[in-house]
C-alpha cells in the first residue's frame, strides 16, 4: 500500500514537471517566433535601402568617364608621336654600308627581326639579328655631354661591357644541303664568336631563337675553349665573307634604329585604336 501511495505521489510530481516543461517550451517558441519576425523585418528593410540607394556610376563605368579619359590619352599620345617624329632620322651610314658592301636588307614593319644577305663566290651569306632597346648610357648620351669629366668617366666604367648585340651568320654553298652557322655577339664594335656548328635544316634554324637552338641541338663546344689556332682559322674564314668590325657597327646601329621605328609604329597603332 505504501508503495502504491509513493508511486501515485511520484506520478503527480512527474505530471507537474511535465506541464511546467510544456509551458516553458511554448514560451520559448513564442519568443523565437517574435525574434524571427523582427530579424526578417530588419533584413527586408536593409534590402529596400540598398535597392533605393543610388550606386555611383564609377563602379560600373560610364560614357562620360570614357570620353574624358580618351581625350586625355589621345593628347598624350599625339604629343609623344610628334616628339618622336621630329627627333627621328635614320643614319645615312646605314644605306651607305648596304650599298658599298652589296648587302640586301630584308625586314617587315611589324617584325623585330632584321636580315641582310649577299653572295660571295659560290656561297650565300645570311646575317640575322633582332632589334634591341638602347642601354642607359646610349639613351642619355646628350645629358652626359653636360656632365663633368669625372662624372663621365664614372658612367663609362659603370656601363662598360653592356653594349652588345647578338647575331647569327649562316654560310650556305650552292648545290649543298648543309650550311655552317656562326653564333656571334657584337661587343663594342668587335665580334665575339660563341659557337660554330653545321646545320642541315636551315629554314627551321632561322625561325628558332638562339635559346631554342641551344635547347634542341648540340651547339658544339664553346668557341673560347677551342685550340687558339682553330679559333683564329675560323675567324679568318668568317672575315673573308665580310663579317668584320664594320658589319659589327652596322648591326649595333640598325638594331637600335629598328627598335625606334617599332616603337613609333606602336604609338601610331595605339592612337588609331583609341581614335576609332
Amino acid at each position: 500500500r505504501r508503495c502504491v501511495q509513493e508511486t501515485g505521489y511520484q506520478r503527480r510530481v512527474h505530471g507537474k514537471i511535465y506541464i511546467e516543461n510544456i509551458y516553458k517550451l511554448k514560451m520559448l517558441t513564442k519568443i523565437f517566433r517574435s525574434t524571427s519576425k523582427v530579424a526578417l523585418s530588419q533584413i527586408k528593410n536593409a534590402q529596400a535601402v540598398r535597392t533605393l540607394t543610388p550606386v555611383s556610376s564609377r563602379l560600373f563605368g560610364s560614357t562620360e568617364l570614357v570620353t574624358k579619359s580618351k581625350g586625355k590619352l589621345l593628347k598624350v599620345l599625339n604629343s609623344e608621336i610628334k616628339h618622336e617624329n621630329e627627333n627621328y632620322a635614320q643614319e645615312d651610314t646605314i644605306q651607305t654600308f648596304l650599298k658599298d658592301n652589296q648587302w640586301k636588307l630584308q625586314e617587315t614593319d611589324d617584325s623585330n627581326t632584321i636580315e641582310i644577305a649577299k653572295t660571295v663566290g659560290d656561297t650565300h651569306v645570311f646575317v640575322q639579328f633582332q632589334s634591341r632597346s638602347p642601354n642607359y648610357d646610349e639613351g642619355q648620351e646628350e645629358n652626359q655631354q653636360d656632365q663633368k669629366q669625372e662624372g663621365q668617366e664614372q658612367q663609362e666604367e659603370q656601363f662598360e661591357g653592356e653594349d652588345y648585340c647578338d647575331f647569327t651568320v649562316i654560310l650556305t654553298k650552292k648545290g649543298q644541303n648543309h650550311s655552317l652557322a656562326y653564333e656571334c655577339t657584337s661587343y663594342e664594335s668587335e665580334i665575339e664568336v660563341q659557337y660554330v656548328l653545321p646545320v642541315e635544316d636551315v629554314e627551321t634554324y632561322k625561325r628558332s631563337s638562339r635559346f631554342a637552338r641551344g635547347n634542341s641541338r648540340y651547339m658544339g663546344p664553346e668557341f673560347n675553349t677551342l685550340d687558339e689556332r682553330l679559333q683564329t682559322a675560323l675567324i679568318e674564314y668568317l672575315k673573308g665573307f665580310g663579317i668584320n668590325e664594320e658589319l659589327a657597327v652596322f648591326v649595333e646601329h640598325v638594331s637600335l634604329d629598328k627598335e625606334q621605328r617599332l616603337y613609333m609604329r606602336w604609338l601610331q597603332n595605339l592612337a588609331q585604336f583609341i581614335e576609332k
